[in-house]
């Protein structure tokens, strides 16, 4: 009944407007159906604050460490994340070591107990419960891959997470996981910040890849809110002349 009646209010809201905006592609896609025709619509991204310039070229020499770093802060969703994949892929390599900050209690002990499934060494894995912006930051900052989760059951495959524009403006590599057909994926794939794989495929993912290839951020500042801005600004000026 609720989804009802605010399915009933969104249209009449829609109904009043002359201009949308999305916060993705997919949102757009999902949303066209209900949106009058005509009003005019657009995508305008979360995107990254970050002003001085990032790298647009960054050859990655992870294998050669001693100790490869994986970091991972946000929100699991009581397990709707792929985090029971990354668990797992910790135990394939001794090299590993991963850092994660969750929000919840719960999210906090669904890990303890992966640890204790995958026989994952306790000493492997810094584990945190709410952590602030500015430790968050300064974990990405200690890490070598950047893991982006999303949802196993592709509900989320339509909104790229914030957390994926935070991770832009880090200079590391991103290593999203999910499911692939995702807005999220096609991201990274056009910034060339990283790589997407499938939360099925995880446990086999070979982190040698990495360092053959050269990454190019050739797209990454369309992500960054001054332009996100300026896209918003054309926008509106384009819809009062016309």
């Amino acid at each position: 009944l609720v989804k009802y009646i605010l399915s009933k209010y969104e249209k009449y809201l829609l109904g009043s407007v002359d201009l949308v905006t999305f916060a993705s592609k997919g949102l757009l896609k999902d949303q066209t159906k209900i949106l009058p025709h005509r009003v005019s619509n657009t995508v305008i991204y979360n995107g990254f604050w970050k002003r001085e310039k990032i790298k647009n070229k960054i050859q990655y020499t992870i294998n050669n460490k001693k100790q490869i770093r994986l970091c991972y802060t946000g929100s699991l969703y009581g397990g709707s994340r792929s985090i029971e994949t990354v668990i797992k892929f910790m135990s394939r390599n001794m090299k590993y070591r991963l850092s994660i900050a969750v929000y919840e209690k719960f999210d906090y002990n669904l890990i303890l107990d992966l640890i204790e499934k995958y026989g994952v060494k306790k000493e492997s894995i810094d584990l945190y419960l709410n952590v602030g912006r500015e430790q968050s930051i300064l974990m990405q900052e200690e890490s070598d891959i950047l893991l982006l989760l999303l949802r196993t059951d592709g509900k989320d495959r339509s909104y790229p997470t914030a957390k994926l524009f935070e991770y832009m403006e880090s200079g590391k590599f991103v290593l999203g996981v999910g499911v692939t057909d995702c807005e999220a994926n096609e991201i990274i794939k056009k910034t060339n910040i990283g790589m997407f794989v499938n939360h099925n495929e995880l446990s086999s993912f070979d982190v040698n890849v990495i360092d053959s290839v050269t990454y190019y951020n050739s797209n990454i500042y369309e992500y960054s809110r001054c332009a996100q801005v300026t896209v918003l600004n054309d926008y509106i000026c384009n819809a009062i002349l016309q």
